[in-house]
């Protein structure tokens, strides 16, 4: 089009028109007619008004979203939000397709947005007063999938220590809050409701309690473990979790009776899930259990093929789970938080806690453990 003498010029050097072009080339259906309205609405009399309003187009498309915390969330939304703080920007996310995306996202937060969506919906329920906002949950998911330094997330978030180190703890809560109302088990028609086993995760040594039985026979080192439970029904999903338990203390057997054989019915842990479990129900296990075999059915050699099969199966299914938390490298590394004895059992409880939850979304929202 041509431009009276009087008016301002307005030019574009070749390798700038380029670089435009191709950005354009990259974009999807929608934004593409976003920037062909755009277009449409410039005054192509007023040169000065074109520069300001590209100006500020470009500034808008490289600053960060509006965040969260005070309208709906949806996984869309916990996508676009979560890839553009670790660095995707909006043109890197527009030439991706939506799977890789995805996969990006995992990457940096252990779960889907399809399962992180809800799970941030529900906690700001939950804590109506705290509300905290999207961007400091993705940070704690991010810390909890990582495991990195505050100097890595300094650097990664823009913000200081002294204001993550707060928020991680203050959503890590508000997530174990959540993992002990939600996680439970359902009724369910079936005699046998769910597969129990344990699971042990490393940590530093107790330095101020040593002793024996922190040993874990399976890393050779301290570590803590944990009772899990995983439903027949489903989806398959995890609906106990108790702990943590020094690996060397007690067998997985007595974690579950609450106490030793001779100990007196009286004078067990009554949270334990002998006490528990749903009245004429039992579980699946492996032969550490063999010695409740009115609670839980372990393999057998005169057992049928098929039933074989199935237990084995809803074994795999508890092994399945164990490596979904591992994946999480707060529990799948060694634990390094944690003044003290106490201290670090309480933190290391908060951190294996709200990873459950987050898998627990993720198993009910489109990727269970598997069929059984």
């Amino acid at each position: 089009e041509d431009v009276d003498n009087n008016k301002e010029s307005f030019s574009i050097e070749n390798e700038e028109l380029d670089r435009t072009t191709k950005m354009l080339q990259h974009l999807n259906k929608d934004k593409l007619q976003k920037v062909q309205q755009f277009i449409k609405s410039l005054d192509s009399t007023n040169m000065a008004e074109l520069s300001k309003k590209v100006r500020n187009y470009e500034k808008e498309k490289t600053s960060p979203p509006m965040d969260l915390s005070q309208q709906s969330i949806t996984p869309s939304d916990v996508l676009s939000l979560g890839l553009n703080y670790v660095g995707f920007d909006y043109r890197r996310q527009a030439s991706a397709s939506e799977d890789l995306n995805i996969r990006r996202f995992i990457s940096f937060y252990g779960a889907p947005p399809q399962a992180l969506a809800p799970l941030f919906k529900d906690i700001r329920e939950m804590f109506q007063k705290e509300r905290p906002a999207c961007r400091d949950l993705l940070i704690t998911c991010n810390w909890l999938k990582g495991y990195d330094l505050m100097h890595v997330l300094e650097g990664r978030w823009g913000y200081c220590e002294d204001y993550l180190r707060p928020i991680i703890k203050r959503c890590q809560g508000m997530m174990q809050a959540l993992r002990r109302r939600k996680m439970k088990f359902v009724k369910s028609k079936a005699l046998v409701i769910g597969n129990i086993d344990t699971v042990s995760f490393m940590v530093q040594e107790f330095r101020n309690d040593p002793s024996a039985k922190w040993f874990d026979q399976k890393s050779k080192s301290a570590g803590l473990k944990y009772e899990t439970c995983v439903g027949t029904d489903e989806p398959a999903k995890q609906v106990w979790l108790r702990g943590p338990i020094p690996c060397g203390e007690q067998a997985d057997i007595t974690v579950f009776r609450g106490g030793n054989e001779d100990t007196p019915i009286e004078e067990r842990d009554k949270n334990a899930l002998y006490f528990q479990m749903p009245e004429g129900k039992q579980f699946g296990g492996d032969s550490a259990y063999s010695g409740e075999p009115e609670r839980v059915i372990v393999t057998m050699p005169e057992m049928k093929k098929r039933d074989i099969k199935w237990l084995g199966r809803l074994k795999a299914r508890g092994e399945t789970l164990h490596a979904r938390l591992k994946n999480f490298r707060v529990l799948g590394t060694r634990f390094r938080h944690g003044t003290g004895t106490k201290d670090k059992m309480d933190q290391h409880q908060m951190a294996t806690e709200s990873v459950s939850l987050i898998v627990l979304y993720d198993c009910e929202n489109g990727r269970p453990l598997f069929d059984q």
